[in-house]
């Protein structure tokens, strides 16, 4: 007899955990699987579901068998947060650790950049657990850009009744609903630029002096020239510094749609330059479109970088890059110490947060093995 069709009435994993892309080799995937499921379990509380999905269904979402599923239920069970019978729909305990919430988070979050960023993404993963242990609960609003189009992204951060908004890096079309917040009280802590003036802005990052420091072990080494690659010329903050710079600066526009030749513009001549690729969003397409010519790049030439790239593309482990080291997680610890003691902060005014200049690190970026979301972060993705 055909088995009959089992109905959970449940969301999509793929909607209830769009962070996940696949496994690198080095991954412990039964950990990250327990992790994810975990996320997936207080993502489901906060709408109220009280089943789970089937060991099989999430085999098949991960490409794993069945058994190694299995074991990460009857973990989970452990803990308390599932209840596995066999013959019987897995349910979903509630949490008998919980403690009194403090308050509500609203963490917005722009879905291609925690895709793309990595270390964007290991912010909002050492932010959520920091808050999580002084007893507030992180929600994260993930937007694609033409949400800020409308009052969608709004509504969702009302509708949560958050406490605090936490945004990092909102663009300048976010204006309104960041003037909104504030003036319906919300408390707002915002992470910007340098020459950014933004309403709740509580840090401003500055990377001014960590380029001086790198303009100058350039020119200890000998090198003259420091050339520029960026899709566009309208960042104030960079060009701010290129005019002050000591060096011989030239300026190459990228075009997203262009091929590695459009990189044929920096000569032949890299013992006398440097590279520097400011931009993560420039980043992540040469090592999506065009990983030879950027591995090509960090082995010929000083390499500059202030975001790394997450790719298993061979050599990107060995090549050794320049970093503009911005250290989130040191910005993600002062926000949750401002969540915890806001008595304790002037904040009438934003803090500024130098980078630091790192000589060598990988060109490739490594994920922490403590970067992991916990039971208590509830994930809002848009549709």
């Amino acid at each position: 007899m055909a088995r009959k069709p089992v109905i959970r009435n449940l969301p999509a994993l793929s909607g209830v955990l769009p962070a996940f892309k696949g496994f690198s080799p080095e991954d412990h995937r039964g950990k990250i699987i327990q992790e994810d499921l975990r996320r997936a379990i207080a993502n489901l509380q906060a709408r109220d579901h009280k089943v789970f999905y089937g060991a099989r269904e999430v085999a098949e979402f991960y490409g794993v068998c069945i058994r190694t599923v299995t074991v990460c239920y009857k973990q989970l069970e452990s803990e308390g947060l599932l209840s596995c019978k066999r013959g019987a729909f897995t349910r979903i305990l509630g949490d008998q650790h919980s403690t009194s919430v403090r308050g509500i988070v609203a963490i917005p979050v722009f879905l291609k950049g925690f895709l793309e960023f990595p270390e964007w993404r290991e912010f909002f993963i050492d932010l959520e657990e920091r808050i999580r242990r002084i007893n507030f609960v992180a929600v994260f609003l993930f937007f694609k850009g033409g949400d800020l189009a409308h009052d969608d992204l709004w509504h969702r951060i009302r509708d949560h009744r958050a406490d605090v908004v936490v945004w990092l890096s909102p663009p300048s079309s976010a204006s309104d609903i960041l003037l909104r917040v504030k003036d319906q009280g919300i408390r707002l802590m915002v992470v910007g630029m340098k020459h950014e003036r933004l309403p709740g802005q509580c840090y401003q990052l500055d990377f001014h002096p960590s380029l001086d420091a790198a303009q100058s072990d350039l020119m200890a080494e000998g090198i003259k020239r420091f050339l520029v690659l960026d899709f566009n010329e309208s960042d104030r903050h960079l060009n701010q510094w290129i005019k002050t710079s000591k060096m011989e600066m030239q300026r190459i526009r990228l075009e997203p749609t262009a091929g590695p030749e459009c990189l044929d513009r920096i000569g032949t001549d890299y013992d006398q330059a440097a590279i520097f690729i400011s931009s993560p969003v420039v980043m992540y397409h040469l090592s999506q479109k065009m990983p030879e010519a950027l591995l090509d790049l960090a082995c010929r030439c000083r390499l500059i970088v202030a975001f790394r790239v997450e790719s298993n593309f061979p050599g990107f482990d060995q090549a050794r890059v320049g970093v503009l080291d911005a250290n989130w997680t040191g910005i993600s610890a002062g926000i949750a110490n401002r969540l915890h003691c806001p008595e304790t902060f002037d904040i009438t005014g934003p803090q500024k947060w130098i980078a630091k200049w790192i000589r060598d690190m990988p060109l490739k970026y490594g994920r922490s093995e403590n970067a992991t979301f916990s039971p208590r972060a509830v994930h809002d993705a848009p549709s």
